[in-house]
Order: structure tokens, then sequence, then C-alpha cells
């Protein structure tokens, strides 16, 4: 029978326990850092959008009642929805769908009631009145734009 120092005995059993825990963890850790430095490609690229709507002009007459919408084309990454929420707010949001925005196809347009944004891709469904989720499989909210309204005449938005 050999015996072995009690140093001996002590490292041989710290060096079993920490490597128990000090490797797995380290391969966690490792994981955990290559999942976070995948590219998210579900969300919306961010761009720059200023442009001014002007309620006088005839193309946008309906936005002169509250309760209605119109498509604002060449902003934001495929088209804004312009909604009038009351008499005194609009809200702006990006057509682009947030489940997948990079498909070619994926654009929310506004269905029949006038208050729901369809994604006809996915079938995702989102209240223009909220930007609230009304049907998935879109588990994000549109990207929104400020629109800051001057009471009158005028509806600036941007990001």
């Amino acid at each position: 029978m050999q015996f072995i120092s009690r140093e001996k005995y002590l490292y041989d059993f710290m060096s079993k326990k920490i490597s128990r825990f000090v490797f797995p963890s380290f391969f966690i850790f490792l994981t955990l850092s290559f999942l976070q430095c995948k590219k998210d490609n579900s969300t919306i690229p961010n761009v720059y959008v200023d442009t001014y709507v002007y309620l006088s002009q005839p193309q946008y007459s309906n936005l002169n009642s509250v309760g209605n919408w119109t498509y604002i084309e060449g902003y934001g990454v495929k088209g804004i929805i312009l909604y009038r929420k009351s008499s005194s707010e609009f809200v702006a949001y990006d057509r682009s769908c947030p489940y997948d925005p990079n498909a070619a196809n994926a654009r929310i347009s506004v269905d029949a009631s006038n208050i729901i944004g369809v994604d006809n891709n996915c079938g995702s469904q989102f209240s223009l009145f909220d930007n609230s989720i009304v049907k998935g499989p879109a588990n994000r909210q549109m990207r929104a734009y400020y629109a800051d309204y001057d009471g009158s005449l005028t509806v600036h938005i941007h990001s």
C-alpha cells in the first residue's frame, strides 16, 4: 500500500473539484459568447428618416379625419404607415415586418378594418392604434418613428 502526502491528496482533491466546475463553466461562457456575436437577422435596420407631411395636399386629405391612415413611400426601410390616432396625435410605423424583415415580400399593409396592419407573408398582425401585436408569429412590435404634429397642417416624421 502506498501512502501519499496530505498536500498531494489535497492538491488532487481540489484539482478534481475545480476541473469539474471550471471547464464546464468555461465551455458555457464560450458558447454564450459565440451566441451573442451571432447577427440577429430579425431586426429592422435603423435608417434615418426626416420628412414632412402636409395635410393640405390632396394625397393626404384622408388624414384630416381621426382613424385614417396613408402610406408614405420612399422613407423607412419599406415605406411608412402614417396613422391619425386622435385629433392631436399621429403615429408612424415602418412597413417592414419585424418577424422576418429580410424577406422580400414581408411588408405590412393596412387591412379593411383600417386599424390593423397585416403582413401577408407570415400572417402577423399589429394594432395601428397602440402598436401591440394582435397575432403572431411576430414577437416584436413594428418599428415606430416620431410623428410630431404642429396642431395645424404639418406632421414631421423622423427617427
